[in-house]
């Protein structure tokens, strides 16, 4: 007989063990990990987290805070509401307009989370060359500055 401390292996004595949510669960396995041992009860958890919250799953479900909170995104300083469990440093996508200025000198129109891509730049712009209606400027969508719009050939 060892004692109770000391880790019975593979015993199959049916104790009475209290759950990490509280509540006892009966006739079970001394052996039996407590961690993979599921509460029958099947009521709300409401332990209070390390974040303040009150925990809104069941009991027998691992903890996670899914409270929506204001918190303020690392790489671009917006702030976003986010699950509190959810850390604002790993890559949390930003949805607010982006602020930037792109490489070809425009405003960024798309969401901060993407890239700035002046290849997708849809600012209009004044091109200059010859054309076949006479004119020789146009308007050209910035990214689409260096394709070839000589068409006096044609």
């Amino acid at each position: 007989m060892k004692k109770c401390y000391e880790n019975c292996s593979n015993c199959t004595m049916k104790i009475d063990r209290l759950l990490e949510c509280g509540h006892l669960k009966k006739s079970v396995n001394c052996s039996d990990d407590i961690k993979s041992i599921q509460c029958s009860k099947h009521l709300p958890c409401n332990r209070i987290l390390g974040c303040g919250h009150k925990c809104q799953k069941m009991c027998y479900e691992k903890c996670q805070c899914k409270v929506m909170i204001t918190k303020t995104l690392q790489e671009c300083g917006h702030t976003s509401k986010i699950e509190c469990q959810i850390n604002p440093e790993r890559k949390v996508i930003c949805l607010k307009k982006c602020t930037r200025t792109m490489s070809c000198g425009h405003k960024c129109k798309y969401r901060c989370g993407n890239e700035c891509d002046p290849k997708k730049c849809k600012e209009l712009i004044v091109k200059e060359g010859k054309l076949a209606c006479g004119h020789n400027k146009m308007l050209v969508y910035c990214c689409d500055a260096d394709k070839d719009f000589d068409v006096s050939s044609q």
